[in-house]
């Protein structure tokens, strides 16, 4: 039976030290890192420890800045390529290697710049949502439940 940690690392950006929570689980295969969504947090990943499908698998998700228990200073701001940064940080400190990260809302576009950024470390990348730039975070979540299928299939 793997187990289940749940912890933070204390990572430093720029003047900033943040301690960014997570979970992990160590599996015998290849490493599954998902990345939330504004207004979520690492725990929307929570029901893949249940799957069997995921047993053989390293399952790590993290809560970005702000979200959960990952702190974030009220007199700072981050855009997208400092969470990327800070992401990156925590995969070193976890030591991880063969990542494929999925990434929902704004975790996709944090993933998409973290694969581009360290293609040593992240090997696939997964979108869910679409969001891939900075202008489409939050807003295409709403858009898209405002859609029957049937309006989605006619629009196309």
């Amino acid at each position: 039976m793997n187990t289940t940690v749940f912890n933070s690392k204390s990572v430093q950006h720029d003047t900033l030290t943040l301690d960014i929570a997570y979970f992990l689980r160590e599996g015998e295969g290849e490493t599954l890192l998902y990345l939330h969504g504004l207004g979520s947090t690492k725990y929307d990943f929570f029901e893949a420890l249940n799957r069997p499908e995921f047993g053989s698998y390293t399952l790590v998700s993290i809560s970005l800045p702000g979200s959960g228990q990952s702190s974030y200073p009220l007199d700072t701001s981050l855009d997208i390529a400092d969470v990327a940064d800070i992401i990156s940080q925590v995969i070193d400190a976890l030591h991880l290697s063969d990542v494929t990260v999925i990434g929902h809302s704004l975790g996709g576009i944090t993933g998409l710049l973290l694969a581009q950024r360290h293609p040593d470390i992240v090997k696939r990348f997964v979108n869910i949502e679409g969001n891939l730039a900075s202008e489409d975070t939050g807003m295409f979540s709403r858009q898209a439940v405002a859609y029957t299928l049937e309006g989605f299939i006619e629009s196309g």
